[in-house]
């Protein structure tokens, strides 16, 4: 495992995984800008791209994860409903001791079904974004190695 710090947040992920350039980073498309920090595994045919933005102090106190992962699938069902959009569901989500939310979706790009979870975490007035991209073919392997990435998270 490899363990990175981004911001205020300790995540590591597994062997296999390389992190993109900043280059291959700037050329993402993104709903909302790009990534900060983003990885990717061929073999598992998996993208890992997390952001992660201060709110202003009446931001903060007037939303939160859930309102955030709701404005996310919003701008994600927009920017993917040539692509066959499709929501599975919303749900809560807790890394070391914090409570975020979730959704999780499919769509086809390039006649590949994709899988995705999309998560949003607010801690001290920073909302990180965590987006988990896999092959629905291999939607074991996505989901493994993305639940062995959240149980890593660490706040400093």
């Amino acid at each position: 495992m490899t363990t990175v710090t981004l911001n205020t947040m300790s995540i590591s992920y597994p062997e296999g995984f390389r992190e993109l350039s900043a280059a291959e980073i700037a050329q993402m498309n993104t709903t909302s800008g790009p990534p900060q920090f983003a990885i990717n595994d061929p073999d598992r045919h998996m993208i890992v791209s997390i952001a992660w933005r201060e709110a202003s102090g009446f931001q903060a106190f007037m939303f939160n994860a859930q309102d955030v992962v709701k404005e996310m699938e919003k701008q994600i069902a927009r920017a993917t409903k040539s692509l066959g959009y499709q929501r599975d569901k919303f749900f809560k989500r807790e890394a070391d001791g914090l409570m975020g939310a979730g959704f999780s979706y499919m769509y086809t790009a390039d006649g590949i079904d994709m899988c995705s979870e999309a998560y949003s975490f607010e801690k001290d007035r920073i909302f990180y974004y965590l987006y988990f991209y896999y092959r629905k073919e291999l939607i074991e392997e996505g989901r493994a190695a993305s639940e062995e990435m959240l149980q890593s998270i660490r706040w400093l």
